[in-house]
């Protein structure tokens, strides 16, 4: 296997994952965010409130991972130009 095959092979088991995860991210949001208007309902403050942090948090995750796949993609790119690249070199 070259560098160039495994390279995108780890981008492209880097970038399954980071699907998987974010896919279990979106439902943990949809959690909180059911479960923090059942605890508003019930008027039970204190716990509303840590769960809208773990929800602002969660959000922070999501955009962290929105950036880490972007950035996997921009490299994946980079790495298909340069075998791209290394095969018309005749060197």
């Amino acid at each position: 296997m070259k560098i160039g095959d495994l390279n995108h092979w780890a981008v492209h088991k880097l970038n399954a994952r980071i699907d998987e995860v974010s896919a279990e991210l979106e439902y943990a949001q949809d959690a909180v965010g059911g479960l923090y208007q059942n605890l508003e309902d019930y008027e039970v403050e204190e716990a509303s409130t840590q769960l809208f942090h773990l929800q602002s948090a969660l959000e922070v995750l999501a955009d962290d991972i929105d950036y880490i796949c972007n950035r996997l993609e921009v490299e994946r790119k980079s790495l298909e130009g340069d075998e791209i690249e290394a095969k018309s070199d005749p060197a």
